[in-house]
């Protein structure tokens, strides 16, 4: 059975029950919502040392997400074939954006936007 992730676009491909693809999904918009914070914090900064020990922390939460997506084998479905993705930092501001590899690219916004590819 398909589990569709949210946003649209996203997709688990390896069979897993109902509720463990539930708590994987609500431990994921968790470590999104504490990265927006840290990016936050990381604007409002203005001490290069804070905001590199903050940046850090962003990149290990977007290896976070991407492990938990490689648990259930999220990917992209809006080109075939279905493509990987990745989860970390991106742009200007730090924000943690989910990009997959087909070419043109498409990503999404920690919160859960389809948005243009930093």
């Amino acid at each position: 059975m398909a589990m569709y992730w949210e946003p649209a676009g996203l997709q688990a491909f390896r069979d897993t029950s109902g509720t463990v693809f539930d708590d994987l999904r609500s431990a994921t918009a968790q470590l999104l919502d504490v990265s927006a914070r840290l990016s936050s914090l990381a604007r409002e900064n203005p001490d290069p040392s804070v905001s590199a020990h903050l940046a850090t922390a962003m990149d290990a939460l977007g290896a976070s997400v991407t492990a938990l997506f490689a648990s259930v084998d999220i990917k992209c479905t809006l080109a075939e074939p279905p493509s990987e993705v990745d989860t970390r930092p991106r742009g200007p501001d730090n924000e943690m954006v989910t990009k997959c590899f087909h070419e043109p690219a498409h990503c999404w916004s920690g919160a859960g936007k389809y948005v243009v590819c930093p």
